[in-house]
């Protein structure tokens, strides 16, 4: 009833329940209809949900540019995952020409704000070398403010590190400890890797039946 007269938190809250089956048969275009009302009046979730709907095309039809324009509004309130999702559609291209430099404005405003998945997305930019010079101490930096907020990818990149010797000390027990980290997240490749340590007895004592099922995890979770 408040929906219908206007109310966007409450807009919001049906265009929830219509996007999750709560309640309701499951249903993207009135998800969207109704994120749509309350995004128009400026609410910050509705506006970044609809703006992934757009860029996925689900309930509506895909279009990366309007799902630009949803998302820079959500980011302009604050919204981290808004400013982390920009910052990958500005780096690979995507509703808008390729532009390195707004990918990293928009990760860091995330990054700033302390969410994991932005500073791992800075480390990474410093070992590809692509938009920076590569740096291994600078994205051990970055992954070790990710890891402590809790990223899988931060935590294994950390433990990658540890393991190859970049930026670090090569540091078996580290790696593993970082790989554990992950691993407990499902992160397969946090998985894969930890398995090796058991294998060969790096970091950790050697264990082929546990090295043997962190495989199995890992390719049971499509990682093939």
């Amino acid at each position: 009833r408040d929906a219908k007269k206007g109310n966007p938190k409450s807009q919001y809250v049906v265009g929830s329940m219509y996007y999750q089956g709560q309640h309701v048969k499951k249903n993207y275009a009135k998800a969207a209809y109704w994120y749509e009302r309350a995004a128009k009046q400026g609410h910050c979730d509705a506006q970044y949900d609809l703006g992934i709907m757009c860029k996925n095309g689900q309930g509506i039809p895909k279009d990366e540019k309007q799902a630009i324009t949803w998302l820079e509004m959500a980011s302009d309130q604050g919204a981290v995952s808004a400013q982390y999702d920009l910052g990958i559609m500005y780096y690979n291209g995507q509703g808008v020409p390729q532009d390195h430099k707004q990918a990293i404005y928009y990760y860091e405003l995330a990054a700033r704000q302390g969410y994991g998945k932005a500073q791992t997305a800075i480390g990474l930019l410093y070992i590809d070398g692509v938009t920076r010079p590569k740096d291994y101490k600078q994205a051990a930096a970055w992954f070790e403010m990710a890891a402590s907020q809790g990223d899988p990818s931060g935590q294994y990149n950390l433990g990658l590190l540890h393991e190859k010797g970049f930026g670090f000390p090569q540091n078996y027990t580290e790696a593993a400890r970082c790989y554990k980290q992950a691993a407990k997240k499902g992160d397969t490749d946090a998985l894969n890797s930890l398995g090796f340590l058991y294998y060969n007895g790096k970091g950790v004592d050697k264990d082929l039946i546990i090295s043997y099922a962190l495989f199995s995890i890992a390719y049971d979770s499509g990682n093939k």
